[in-house]
């Protein structure tokens, strides 16, 4: 069996994917249709329960729900030692522990709209793409498989 892509879904991800209808949406429903490994952490859960609680209260009990649901892989918040040195290479101090959970878990992809996680800073630990970069990359299309 061929190797699963893992795709880390950061809390703007999650949000986006489930409150609006959108590209977020559709490229949450790609991953999935393509079989991809979703993973996310515990501490972005915890993000998502927060903002839901403040911005879209009527749906976060049926939010949180469904990602219980999902085929999610949910990993434990890394220690301060392990965040320690990605320090240097995010703007935003609170997307340390984002990034070290999804190197740790090691994905392939960090799915993120967060403008502080830094393609060229990042490059060479985690390919970080926003969902239009997402779906161009894996929408099937007759012209990318050479005809």
């Amino acid at each position: 069996m061929a190797r699963r892509i893992k795709v880390f879904l950061d809390a703007n991800t999650i949000i986006s994917a489930f409150v609006f209808e959108g590209v977020y949406r559709k490229a949450l429903r790609l991953s999935i249709e393509n079989g991809f490994k979703l993973v996310t952490s515990e501490y972005v859960l915890d993000e998502v329960n927060e903002v839901l609680k403040r911005k879209f209260p009527d749906r976060r009990v049926e939010i949180m729900r469904m990602l219980a649901l999902m085929d999610l892989k949910v990993v434990p918040i890394p220690a301060s030692e392990e965040c320690k040195k990605f320090l240097s290479v995010l703007r935003d101090r609170k997307d340390v522990p984002i990034l070290t959970s999804a190197i740790k878990a090691k994905a392939e992809i960090l799915l993120s709209g967060d403008k502080d996680f830094d393609k060229k800073a990042l490059k060479g630990l985690i390919q970080v793409v926003n969902a239009q970069e997402f779906i161009t990359k894996y929408t099937y299309t007759p012209s990318k498989m050479g005809r």
